[in-house]
């Protein structure tokens, strides 16, 4: 196998450590575990456009004083989805994730 060959060769030649070359992944299970790493980085950002795409038309205003009230447009109190969709909005917004309850907040114009 190549990559048993090359790892021979760069301890041999190199004077690396053999537990450190024996703990490093094959080429094979890199490869196998690629897939896998691909769906999770899907999942991750698909659910990141949900959160962007939740609040992408509330201005500055309407930003902060949701956050402020803990209210979505509605009147109805934040659901976890939508608080993190509202702190995703806020750092687009302002550059930062909103400061807590009380606590003076960027001017809105």
């Amino acid at each position: 196998m190549a990559v048993g060959r090359a790892r021979a060769y760069i301890g041999e030649n190199l004077g690396l450590d053999a537990l450190l070359l024996s703990e490093t992944k094959t080429l094979e299970q890199e490869v196998s575990g690629g897939a896998e790493v691909w769906a999770q980085l899907d999942r991750h950002f698909g659910h990141h456009a949900l959160l962007i795409g939740r609040f992408r038309h509330a201005d500055r205003a309407a930003v902060l004083r949701m956050w402020k009230a803990g209210l979505n447009e509605y009147g109805s109190p934040l659901s976890c989805f939508e608080r993190d969709a509202l702190v995703e909005r806020h750092c687009a917004l302002f550059g930062s994730w909103p400061r807590a309850p009380g606590a003076a907040e960027p001017a809105a114009t």
